[in-house]
């Protein structure tokens, strides 16, 4: 995973990333470029899962350089992050 042994998830728990990984700035780049967080498993995927039916929904395709100017031709969108405490 490349976390440090203090950052690793417990049991019960997932690494959460943000940008998420399915977005062109997220986990998925070889860079480590963004954050890492343990969060609880189930929140995580209900989270994860959220996510993919918004895309799904709203029909937001696959980013492609091969456009002919991807930063306008290419659908983006916002996801809002709200902090929660529990």
């Amino acid at each position: 995973m490349g976390l440090p042994p203090e950052k690793q998830p417990k049991s019960g728990q997932q690494c959460d990333e943000y940008p998420f990984r399915t977005t062109l700035e997220g986990a998925a780049s070889k860079d480590w470029d963004f954050s890492v967080r343990a969060v609880d498993r189930s929140d995580n995927a209900s989270a994860g899962s959220r996510l993919k039916l918004y895309v799904l929904h709203e029909r937001i395709l696959r980013w492609d350089a091969g456009l002919a100017d991807p930063q306008r031709s290419n659908d983006a969108y916002w996801v809002n992050i709200r902090y929660s405490t529990r």
